[in-house]
């Protein structure tokens, strides 16, 4: 019997430009590091409150803004 794999869309800024959208398997901020290889914090941006860090324990959401800041990075620069 085959295995059923479930995609989202979520908008994912990596480069410090803009947000992509991004197709992924994960359900969870953790297993979103380990299928896209991320370092470093993800950054869970919300419309009306501060953005804050997300834990790997964090469910991912249909159309969810994250930003990922790699290790080495402070403010969009190297440190």
């Amino acid at each position: 019997m085959a295995v059923e794999t479930t995609t989202m869309t979520i908008s994912l800024l990596t480069d410090g430009v803009s947000y992509i959208p991004t197709q992924v398997t994960s359900t969870t901020v953790g297993e979103l590091r380990e299928e896209l290889g991320l370092g470093g914090q993800i950054i869970l941006s919300q419309e009306d409150a501060a953005d804050v860090i997300a834990a790997d324990v964090t469910e991912l959401q249909e159309g969810m803004r994250l930003s990922h800041v790699p290790t080495g990075m402070k403010g969009g620069k190297d440190k």
